[in-house]
């Protein structure tokens, strides 16, 4: 994780929208502030009332610019929208794609929420999918999402327990020069970024964010103040899509970390 904050660009003053992990999936996704019951406590149980978003989300812009999208997720129990956990390494929380109303209630879209990883679990399981569609122009969607599993994520939910560090970083050593040496980022303009959804603790809300690929300056770091809301900015500025709210609109997106500056036309997050 280092050496690829070192290589590529860091912000180095990146903070997430509040606790627990489902506001922030959410911010980073639409732009809202969702750090308020139901949603705040994960929308727990799954099904709770009033735990789906009808406001606008990034999947309305995209779709409405003409471009495609696709989410990956790790360890998801099956194609499409489900609530149904069916493995201990995967929460709905996680996929946030699922509380949007007008995704959930849409069968096309839900269609485009595929499991990263088919024929493997766990630990070190790796988003096969991904990768797959990665090495074709004709496969690859301009916004790509993907959500690592609980082993894989930093949640420790894999033996040996207490070693989060030591397995993220193996994780992302084994997926990031893959994603980089993929036909897409060899021969188009693509950029990935790489965050946590939250701090820890609430002491500290400040949260990696890394920018890799052709598209980004080498050895950038910034200490501009970034939240999510500066995620979901980005993606609206490079591909000229309106704010969804006030909180994206008003904030400054990320990029400086592109050589030259605001040049990135796909986009693997």
């Amino acid at each position: 994780m280092t050496q690829l904050a070192n290589t590529y660009g860091l912000a180095e003053n990146y903070s997430d929208i509040g606790h627990t992990s489902l506001p922030n999936y959410l911010a980073l996704t639409s732009g809202g502030n969702y750090d308020t019951p139901p949603f705040d406590r994960d929308c727990f149980p799954q099904k709770e009332a009033g735990c789906y978003v009808s406001a606008r989300n990034i999947v309305d812009t995209v779709e409405a610019s003409g471009r495609t999208w696709k989410a990956y997720i790790e360890d998801y129990p099956t194609g499409g929208c489900s609530l149904t956990r069916t493995s201990i390494y995967y929460v709905n929380a996680h996929n946030p794609f699922v509380y949007y109303a007008d995704i959930y209630n849409n069968a096309t879209r839900c269609s485009r929420i595929v499991n990263a990883n088919p024929g493997a679990s766990g630990y070190l399981a790796l988003p096969t999918q991904l990768l797959s569609d990665l090495n074709s122009t004709s496969t690859a969607s301009n916004y790509m999402w993907l959500t690592p599993n609980l082993c894989n994520d930093g949640h420790d939910g894999c033996l040996p327990l207490n070693q989060t560090v030591s397995q993220q970083n193996q994780y992302l050593s084994l997926i990031v020069p893959r994603i980089l040496n993929s036909t897409l980022f060899k021969t188009q303009k693509a950029a990935l970024f790489i965050t946590w959804d939250e701090t820890a603790t609430k002491v500290n809300n400040i949260v990696t964010a890394i920018w890799a690929g052709p598209t980004v300056r080498l050895g950038y770091k910034s200490l501009v103040p970034y939240s999510h809301y500066a995620g979901v900015r980005t993606m609206e500025q490079e591909w000229n899509l309106p704010p969804l709210t006030p909180h994206d609109s008003a904030v400054v997106p990320l990029t400086e970390f592109f050589d030259p500056p605001s040049s990135s036309p796909a986009a693997v997050g």
